[in-house]
């Protein structure tokens, strides 16, 4: 396939189908010269992928941070601890939680902008399909939708983790609050 400036070469195999990126370099070039590559204009750096080794790592924290929150709502349900166990392992919980989200989640925001970024460059490209080939765009969505996919479950995940803890937490209080006020009409009475 031809473009202005490069051209992007196929190369079927029975296993696999390679993409080459060339470009004719200008006249005044030399070996010894560094020249702007059009992968970068493609794919910025290796960046925008830091978020999918994050949701890795975090994926056994969140399974042991819902089944922890599993166990406290079901403890505030029976009432099987008391107000004040619940309350230091909601808040250890919750901060927890509040830590991850400050440490990876700009990592999901930077990943979310570079999916956009490398979105908006292959239209750029303008590419025309060649029969029985993969277009570059479809190549890269094909590999790179998989792990946005994967990094966008996790933030919600993670989000929705923080939201049902603040649920909980607004349930322990409730309890609290009710404890207290049938402890003072108690002791009014008294």
């Amino acid at each position: 396939m031809r473009c202005d400036h490069y051209t992007v070469q196929l190369e079927r195999h029975t296993e696999f189908t390679r993409y080459a990126i060339v470009q004719t370099l200008p006249a005044h070039a030399g070996w010894w010269e560094v020249l702007p590559e059009l992968a970068a204009h493609v794919a910025p750096g290796t960046d925008w992928l830091r978020g999918l080794p994050v949701t890795k790592n975090m994926s056994a924290m969140l399974s042991a941070a819902e089944s922890l929150l599993a166990d406290l709502t079901g403890s505030l349900e029976r009432k099987g601890e008391t107000d004040q166990a619940l309350l230091d392992s909601l808040v250890a919980l919750a901060a927890s939680i509040e830590r991850a989200t400050a440490e990876h989640g700009f990592r999901f925001s930077a990943t979310r902008a570079y999916d956009t970024l490398v979105s908006q460059r292959l239209v750029e490209l303008r590419e025309r399909p060649i029969a029985g080939t993969q277009t570059l765009g479809e190549f890269m969505q094909r590999r790179l939708s998989p792990a946005m996919a994967t990094v966008q479950a996790t933030e919600k995940r993670l989000a929705s983790l923080a939201e049902r803890v603040s649920r909980t937490s607004a349930l322990l209080r409730t309890r609290v609050d009710i404890a207290t006020k049938a402890q003072t009409r108690s002791c009014s009475k008294n």
